[in-house]
């Protein structure tokens, strides 16, 4: 993994052993986004423009939790010379990514509310349930 905190490829991340939580969760976010957005097939998008859209989501998933990664997700952005025009020319994937990703974290039984009864969507929850494990599984089975 060299000096990254994680990586995404196929169907698996691989996080960094002893990451703090919020680094972990984070970390997760971003690796999920190149699941979720950069396969192999729609990977013609430079660097650059990957590792700002995964960044901006996880600093979106990490805002709508309550975890602040403002700092880190700017320095970055910065470091791959993600701009403000990088982020708006990717705006709504980042918004759409984030929005599922938020969705499957606030409600992980991955169900819609009709008529006060819970109906779940199983195929949402399970492409976000097959993207955990290598080295360091998350969350924790501890």
């Amino acid at each position: 993994m060299g000096s990254a905190e994680g990586m995404a490829g196929g169907n698996r991340i691989t996080l960094r052993r002893g990451l703090a939580a919020a680094e972990e969760f984070s970390t997760l976010c971003h690796e999920l986004c190149h699941l979720l957005l950069h396969t192999e097939s729609n990977n013609g998008d430079d660097k650059m423009v990957i590792e700002t859209e995964a960044e901006a989501v996880a600093f979106v998933v990490c805002q709508a939790v309550g975890l602040d990664s403002v700092v880190a997700s700017g320095d970055y952005i910065r470091l791959y010379r993600g701009s403000k025009d990088t982020l708006l020319a990717s705006l709504e994937r980042i918004r759409s990514t984030a929005a599922s990703i938020i969705d499957a974290v606030l409600d992980p039984g991955g169900g819609e509310r009709c008529n006060g009864r819970t109906e779940p969507d199983t195929a949402r929850v399970r492409s976000i349930a097959d993207s955990s494990g290598g080295d360091e599984s998350w969350p924790d089975s501890a």
